[in-house]
């Protein structure tokens, strides 16, 4: 998390920082953990295995 405060500008209820993440549910509590929710838009992408593939 240190890295993207660096990297980025702080977000605001007008400009929101987006996060992108796969199913592992630790990325939401830490992103929640160091912005405020109305500040930022997240969204998981979980993949559904059929059969082997």
């Amino acid at each position: 998390m240190e890295t993207v405060r660096k990297r980025g500008k702080k977000p605001t209820e007008d400009e929101k920082a987006t996060f992108i993440s796969d199913g592992n549910d630790q990325y939401i509590n830490a992103i929640l953990d160091n912005f405020e929710a109305e500040t930022i838009n997240y969204g998981q992408l979980i993949k559904e295995r059929e059969g082997s593939r």
